[in-house]
């Protein structure tokens, strides 16, 4: 019995021993397997950055152009202005460069000197005439009459004083076209007293103001139909740059001499019977390598009319020059962009390779759609739109076509080559 009791004894004890020595088992291995994961966890490398879809390629990084000066183009205008002659007369000018767009003219540089001078108007002024005359026949919704067109060509084509004295009475003279430059925003030109529309006093500011309101619907955004803002519609707009655009052939002078391929202009010249002084102005639109350029140029006191013509060339020309010195150069184009103008095929350098095409049988290779969209398969196979190139795309064009002739259609094979509906 004793013997039976100590074998019990040892049983248990074994027993004991065991559940233990199981537990510690246990332990070790939950504890290696968390310092695994912990060790895994922390050795595991950084995911590779996703490769962006060939629609979102990162485009090149925007630089400032390059080339252009950083002087002020007023400045560069005053020195410029300091060589030419004046012979004691009074000058001012006012211009701003158009490069293209209306988002580009809006932030355009802008050159001036002297520009919020008073002069007299002379027959410039007549542009502004005929702008009221058109602002108060769209408040009447009509058109000019056969007479009012009549005058408004041989006021602004030929400089004819008497068409010009026919409309301003029309408009209701002094007051009626200081209205209208209200609505034009024109804030330092006042009309002559009576019948003297001449003597209207204004600065090449306003004669600026001006032009952006004949010539802006094309140049400093969409051109709107209706009156609806309070100024020239598109129509009325259109109408003064062609009369401005046909001047006589004696008249072709002023801010023309900085246009190397097209102009829209208005020149006054009024003698001063008390001093025997010339003014001399012309306001416009000139065309010079390749941008359109507003320019409005303003003197008095010149001794001669030839003298006041010179001068007032001379400082056009000038004015350009000042404002081509600030001419941007285009942005960079994206790498995509610059890499389809190049007609070669999308490389790893500028896209993201395709994945390989996937075959079925009775369909055709899986082909995503062009980045650039197309209106024709083969302009798309052209630009690499099947993923393995030209030879891909046009194999899939032949498997359409050849589906298209057993269905007796003809358009079958329209947009296949790239998925575009276009």
């Amino acid at each position: 019995m004793p013997r039976r009791r100590s074998s019990a004894r040892t049983n248990r004890h074994r027993h004991i021993v065991s559940v233990f020595a199981a537990a510690a088992v246990l332990g070790a291995l939950a504890g290696s397997a968390t310092s695994t994961r912990e060790t895994v966890d922390a050795a595991e490398p950084a995911l590779a950055p996703m490769a962006l879809p060939r629609d979102r390629v990162p485009t090149t990084p925007l630089k400032p152009p390059s080339g252009a000066s950083t002087a002020d183009p007023g400045k560069k205008l005053a020195e410029a202005l300091t060589s030419v002659p004046d012979g004691g007369a009074r000058l001012s000018v006012a211009a701003i460069g158009l490069y293209g767009g209306h988002r580009e003219a809006r932030d355009a540089a802008y050159a001036k000197y002297n520009d919020r001078s008073t002069y007299d108007a002379a027959s410039i002024i007549k542009v502004n005439l005929l702008a009221a005359l058109l602002l108060q026949a769209q408040d009447e919704k009509r058109q000019l009459t056969r007479k009012e067109r009549s005058h408004a060509k041989a006021m602004i084509q030929n400089s004819d004083n008497g068409s010009a004295g026919v409309l301003w009475r029309a408009i209701g003279r002094a007051d009626g076209l200081n209205a209208a430059n209200k609505r034009l925003g024109l804030v330092s030109t006042v009309g002559g007293h009576g019948n003297r529309w001449g003597l209207t006093q204004t600065t090449a500011k306003d004669q600026l103001t001006l032009l952006r309101a004949v010539f802006g619907a094309t140049e400093t955004g969409p051109a709107s139909s209706s009156a609806s803002s309070g100024g020239l519609n598109q129509a009325s707009r259109a109408y003064i740059q062609k009369l401005m655009g046909r001047i006589a052939q004696d008249q072709i002078w002023g801010v023309s001499a900085a246009a190397d391929s097209g102009w829209a202009l208005k020149n006054g010249w009024l003698p001063r019977i008390t001093t025997g002084l010339w003014d001399i102005n012309s306001i416009g639109r000139v065309t010079a390598d390749g941008r359109h350029y507003l320019i409005a140029v303003l003197s008095d006191g010149n001794a001669s009319m030839s003298k006041g013509i010179s001068l007032v060339e001379d400082a056009a020309k000038a004015a350009v020059s000042a404002l081509q010195s600030q001419r941007p150069k285009p942005w960079s184009l994206t790498a995509l962009e610059a890499h389809s103008l190049s007609g070669a095929k999308h490389g790893p350098a500028t896209a993201p390779p395709r994945p390989p095409a996937v075959r079925r049988r009775g369909r055709p290779p899986a082909v995503p759609p062009s980045p650039l969209g197309c209106r024709r398969h083969r302009t798309c196979c052209s630009e690499g739109g099947a993923p393995s190139g030209v030879e891909a795309g046009h194999a899939l064009h032949r498997w359409s076509a050849l589906r298209a002739r057993r269905a007796g259609s003809t358009r079958g094979d329209r947009g296949a080559c790239c998925g575009c509906s276009r």
